[in-house]
């Protein structure tokens, strides 16, 4: 985002809500359950689901091959992987692809994301790779309940200009109606 925002402060633009991120995020209540729910899917999903050749990658002439490649090594560290070694869960995590954690230490993870990147639009993808409907709804209903509400007071100086008008926000998202 360094690039973006060089870009953007020379055109007068300091508003985070200018940009966007998608993260993708597995919530848990320790590590072992982390692993247990989530390892697999996150290592089949950066592992085998994000080979693309790179001529499928833009259409032809919009963009070069070296742009291209550029955009692919800064989101995911790899391009054509082809005679890689796989990643593991734990490096994925490292590597900041994938947070996850407890909801405090999601929630942490992600409030430095959004800081580090200066982004007010945080699109949280809790389902990718193989991850099972059911497991995929928990992830949600925690995330939703858990995690997005220790986010809130970020940036409450900045207006949200492209924030639907009539969207109501809820800090009960998932909640059993009465």
């Amino acid at each position: 985002m360094d690039g973006f925002w060089k870009v953007a402060r020379a055109a007068g633009v300091e508003n985070p809500y200018h940009a966007g991120f998608l993260q993708l995020v597995c919530v848990a209540d320790n590590e072992q359950e982390l692993h247990d729910k989530y390892a697999a899917h996150t290592e089949y999903f950066f592992n085998n689901m994000l080979h693309i050749y790179p001529g499928f990658a833009d259409p032809p002439g919009y963009r070069t091959i070296d742009t291209i490649r550029a955009g692919l090594m800064a989101q995911t560290t790899s391009f054509g992987r082809a005679g890689q070694e796989e990643s593991t869960f734990d490096e994925l995590r490292d590597a900041g692809n994938v947070v996850a954690g407890t909801p405090g230490q999601v929630a942490d993870q992600l409030e430095q994301v959004i800081n580090d990147l200066r982004i007010g639009h945080l699109m949280i993808l809790n389902q990718f790779g193989s991850i099972p409907h059911d497991l995929a709804k928990e992830n949600i209903r925690r995330t939703a309940q858990e995690v997005v509400p220790k986010l809130r007071h970020l940036w409450p100086e900045y207006e949200d200009h492209w924030w639907p008008q009539n969207a109501v926000v809820r800090d009960n998202i998932g909640a059993t109606p009465e």
